[in-house]
């Protein structure tokens, strides 16, 4: 991974890197695959490792042959987004996969769109864009913010019909 040119993603590359440096992990990600994954937690990084359901979602993922898939998280001063996990930033995955489980969640993962020129509506994505799969448990309560702007919702528990996807 090449470090960033300018102040402001040097910055934001540190702060991911200094958080997963005092990471602690018995599994670390595989680090390759045909499919690139984001799996993306629209919050900040205290509420991301908290997370149990994230966590389960990345050994999932992680678990398919062929698919490589790397943590991220949502601050509001990024704008590269980089992964925890190889410092990739984000727009060189072909998938984002969001857990969400806040409704405020949706405005982030709106900005983070936003900010990465990526179309609100799936309709309006093309070819290019990453495919935007949307799961966590706000699609058992209240999905129906989520369907214009996602391509995939997975509804349900991430154990029974992620491997299938």
């Amino acid at each position: 991974m090449r470090k960033p040119r300018n102040s402001a993603d040097f910055t934001e590359f540190s702060t991911v890197k200094a958080f997963s440096d005092e990471e602690t992990r018995y599994d670390r990600h595989k680090g390759y695959g045909d499919v690139d994954v984001a799996l993306v937690f629209p919050s900040g990084y205290d509420h991301t490792v908290g997370n149990l359901g994230y966590h389960k979602a990345f050994q999932i993922f992680n678990s398919v042959e062929g698919v490589n898939c790397e943590r991220f998280f949502y601050d509001p001063s990024f704008t590269k987004y980089y992964s925890l996990d190889s410092f990739r930033p984000i727009d060189e995955f072909k998938i984002w996969a969001f857990s969400v489980h806040f409704e405020l969640d949706i405005f982030h993962i709106i900005e983070m769109l936003r900010k990465k020129g990526v179309p609100l509506k799936s309709a309006e994505r093309k070819e290019g864009h990453p495919l935007i799969l949307i799961g966590g448990s706000l699609t058992y309560f209240n999905a129906l913010p989520l369907w214009d702007l996602s391509d995939i919702i997975l509804y349900g528990d991430a154990e029974e019909s992620l491997p299938e996807l």
